[in-house]
């Protein structure tokens, strides 16, 4: 079977847990190389895998001819600098959520991928489970007009505060952590909303948001969602329509063994009093997202999140931003 050769910027914690070892189990994915501006930690992130060359700066890595794609989990603010550069090298790339800090960001990405004829995707694991596709497919066919979304995806991180999820000036916080997944799974369920509200927690000495609440308005339907990386939460969807109800425990967990599932009540082809579990193998979401977007590059298809979702999604958080500042309601349309 053919394999995408991937390259990864930086030894960020995301790739050191998750992703290379998701790209060493991935059957269509190899590690080819790892760059680092301190070359001893590639080298030393390298030598848990077989035949892995290693950079001391990111160009070298980008530029190299036994690379096809590139994935990168630098600090948001460097997403779109490195992005661009790796596009621009003849590379396809995964890039880290959130792709950019800006719409505007986000849409000339998609323009220079388009122009150098490389594929781009931003790097929603999630969207690749079987359970997700499956709970979209369930709610749209089960129950009937939706009325309400609720969905929290909160954490207490243990990180110190000098980590980049709690750097203002390097594209931290939590909606920019966690609270994009659940900006993400709505809009993908009802599309884009009237008008949303949006309200944060800072922490007062250094100004990133740390816990935040925001309302999505539809002409008949609200969603929800809470997010945080400074306050414990459930991680759950619920989902309520004109003929049932849908619960998914822990939705938002990434690091699942066993089993994981979701629950349908009531629901269009059942009676009211209707209980369905509908469950799934827990897998690697990291191995599945490298699989599928490893798939797309060989066979240059798209690959969910597709570009108008990326583009979207960052629409929605730029006025998430501008509801916080202003402390109001925002227009969406």
């Amino acid at each position: 079977m053919s394999k995408i050769k991937w390259g990864i910027l930086s030894t960020a914690s995301i790739a050191r847990k998750h992703l290379l070892p998701a790209m060493n189990n991935a059957k269509n994915a190899e590690i080819k190389a790892i760059a680092s501006r301190n070359k001893e930690k590639a080298d030393e992130l390298a030598a848990d895998y077989k035949n892995v060359e290693t950079f001391g700066s990111y160009d070298e890595l980008i530029i190299s001819d036994n690379i096809d794609a590139v994935y990168i989990p630098l600090p948001n603010k460097f997403h779109f600098e490195w992005t661009e550069r790796a596009l621009k090298s003849g590379k396809d790339v995964l890039c880290e959520k959130p792709l950019t800090l800006s719409k505007n960001d986000t849409v000339k990405l998609f323009d220079i991928a388009e122009k150098t004829d490389n594929r781009l995707v931003e790097g929603f694991m999630y969207r690749h489970r079987e359970i997700t596709k499956e709970l979209i497919e369930v709610a749209s066919n089960e129950l009937g007009n939706i009325h309400r979304v609720k969905a929290d995806f909160s954490y207490r991180s243990s990180r110190p505060k000098t980590d980049i999820r709690f750097q203002q000036d390097l594209g931290g916080g939590a909606l920019h952590d966690v609270g994009c997944y659940g900006v993400d799974f709505i809009l993908k369920l009802l599309g884009k909303p009237d008008t949303l509200f949006n309200k944060f927690r800072k922490a007062k000495e250094y100004g990133v948001d740390l816990d935040g609440t925001v309302v999505f308005s539809y002409p008949d339907t609200q969603a929800i969602l809470t997010y945080s990386i400074a306050s414990d939460g459930k991680k759950d969807v619920e989902i309520t329509g004109e003929y049932g109800r849908i619960i998914a425990p822990g939705f938002f967990s990434w690091e699942k063994t066993g089993e994981e599932s979701f629950y349908l009540y009531g629901g269009k082809s059942f009676s009211e009093d209707n209980t369905k579990e509908f469950i799934f193998k827990a897998t690697d979401l990291y191995q599945e997202e490298i699989e599928a977007v490893s798939s797309a590059f060989l066979n240059d298809m798209e690959v969910q999140p597709y570009s108008e979702e990326s583009i979207l999604n960052q629409e929605i958080i730029d006025l998430m931003y501008k509801s916080a500042k202003l402390s109001k309601g925002i227009g969406c349309k």
